[in-house]
């Protein structure tokens, strides 16, 4: 499938700015699920 398409060049470029602003918000949900997986185990 992958391959059947043309290539198209991105639509979106993030910033290593963004990048951290992205990670900084997520932060604490992954915190947050990275319990969740520990007490499932």
């Amino acid at each position: 499938m992958l391959t059947a398409c043309a290539w198209q060049d991105s639509r979106l470029t993030v910033t290593e700015a963004r990048n951290e602003r992205i990670d900084t918000e997520l932060a604490r949900h992954y915190e947050r699920v990275s319990r969740a997986i520990a007490w499932s185990g």
